[in-house]
């Protein structure tokens, strides 16, 4: 003879279900579900009678204590941890301090879900398109960036211009032709040599040091033996930050794409994502697949906890 303590899940899909949402009462054609199914059939193959028993009123507050709920659930549990029944039917989520009390029986596994919120419409769109802006940025370093367009690239746009300045056929003449129109003898035109500024060739020079990085080429015009040689280092710094960039941006958009594969616990591991599961979810992983506990977030302090995986 077993005495058993029936409790009434919400649905009865997994576990027991009453038809009125009793716990503790009736007779087993009451109830319905996978488990009384399994516990009718066990019962009849073993030639075991049930009886459905409810247990004491006065362990009810002590349950009450123990567990910190109200739960029919938990006092099932602390009453056939007693002994007061043999046996609590139903779906149960297994926590640990469950777990700690009783021997269970598993007859099926539920599949938990990762439900994450995704924002709608268009701020979808625009969010992956900061994504996008912000790789184009990232196969160098914040100081790599400033570095190269705040001293590198004007320092070899001034240098080409003092190796070019005033030299027959240079990009960087001292003058230039500039014709004159002269309003009080008719429109008369007249060609003259104007004094081209400093600060003008220094400008045009930095335009074009940018432009040549993103054309990956300098395409301007060198005369001077100092300013061919310049060019040289220029066009081998062009080479080597482009090469630079194009593999760094090709190693982080295939580590993106690796990384969002997850199909599997160890596919998970190897990707170093942080796990959330209770401890004895936890215990029960590690035990089987080997894995360090240190992969599990942590119970906290500050919520209570004890600062332990899980």
């Amino acid at each position: 003879n077993l005495r058993i303590g029936l409790v009434s899940n919400t649905g009865g899909w997994r576990g027991s279900y009453h038809f009125q949402g009793l716990h503790f009462q009736g007779s087993l054609q009451d109830w319905a579900g996978p488990s009384i199914e399994f516990l009718a059939e066990a019962a009849q193959i073993g030639q075991v009678n049930l009886s459905i028993l409810k247990p004491p009123e006065f362990l009810q507050q002590r349950s009450h204590q123990f567990f910190n709920t109200t739960s029919k659930f938990d006092f099932c549990i602390y009453a056939a941890a007693l002994g007061y029944l043999d046996m609590c039917v139903a779906q149960f989520t297994i926590t640990e301090t469950r777990a700690s009390l009783l021997d269970w029986l598993i007859l099926n596994t539920q599949d938990l879900y990762l439900i994450s919120q995704t924002v709608q419409g268009d701020a979808t769109s625009y969010s992956q398109f900061q994504m996008n802006v912000q790789t184009i940025f990232k196969p160098f370093e914040n100081e790599t960036w400033y570095f190269s367009i705040l001293c590198v690239i004007p320092i070899i746009g001034a240098l080409m211009v003092v190796h070019e300045h005033d030299k027959p056929g240079t990009a960087f003449p001292r003058d230039e032709l500039v014709i004159k129109t002269d309003p009080d003898h008719q429109g008369e035109r007249e060609v003259t040599e104007r004094r081209i500024p400093f600060y003008e060739h220094i400008t045009h020079s930095l335009y074009v040091s940018f432009l040549s990085v993103l054309q990956m080429g300098y395409g301007q015009r060198v005369v001077t033996v100092g300013g061919k040689i310049h060019l040289i280092g220029v066009s081998f710094f062009i080479l080597t930050y482009l090469s630079v960039y194009t593999a760094n941006l090709a190693a982080i958009l295939t580590q993106e794409r690796h990384a969002a594969k997850v199909a599997n616990l160890n596919d998970a591991i190897k990707a170093g994502l942080r796990l959330c599961a209770t401890r004895k979810h936890m215990e029960i992983v590690t035990d089987l697949n080997g894995f360090e506990s240190n992969f599990f977030v942590v119970d906290p302090v500050s919520e209570g906890g004890d600062g332990r995986p899980g």
